[in-house]
């Protein structure tokens, strides 16, 4: 049996530096690779919203629109992750990796993702074998200040499954 599975070439952050600093990096072993997260959160943030998008890269350009784009209120997410599916599916992979907040508000202090292994995520299947581009933007406040911003490129590969 075939699974699909992503492959990181690169992760980029960008910070808003009133509210966090995020650092991330990718660890490859001979079998697998995984994420690293640093976030260093400078002041305490109440409410906080989080929008993921995932766009298939073909031929060398990123399509115009996302395959998918899920927006929801993080702190309500905390509190039921089953409100959003897709967004679970992260989620239960990188909460054992991590000392991430479990309620909001989120507090002032440092935060970790720690040897987050890629291949124990999941893939949807309507997502294509094909070079990708996943977004994690949270925002916070009336007006939406981005807090920070995550971006993974990297590809969906189809592995044999032992």
């Amino acid at each position: 049996m075939f699974q699909l599975k992503p492959f990181l070439t690169k992760v980029e952050t960008n910070n808003n530096y009133k509210f966090a600093n995020v650092t991330a990096s990718i660890g490859q072993t001979a079998s697998n690779q995984s994420l690293d997260m640093n976030i260093h959160v400078i002041r305490q943030i109440n409410l906080v919203k989080l929008s993921v998008s995932y766009y298939a890269v073909l031929r060398g350009a990123v399509m115009q629109n996302a395959l998918f784009t899920r927006s929801v209120d993080f702190c309500d997410f905390l509190e039921r992750p089953t409100i959003d599916r897709l967004i679970k599916i992260i989620y239960d992979v990188v909460i054992p990796s991590s000392n991430l907040p479990k309620r909001c508000p989120v507090l002032a202090g440092h935060y970790y993702v720690r040897d987050l292994q890629l291949s124990h995520f999941t893939i949807p299947s309507f997502l294509p074998e094909a070079h990708f581009v996943m977004t994690q933007l949270f925002k916070t406040g009336a007006n939406q200040k981005a807090l920070y911003e995550l971006r993974l490129y990297g590809r969906m590969v189809r592995v044999f499954d032992d």
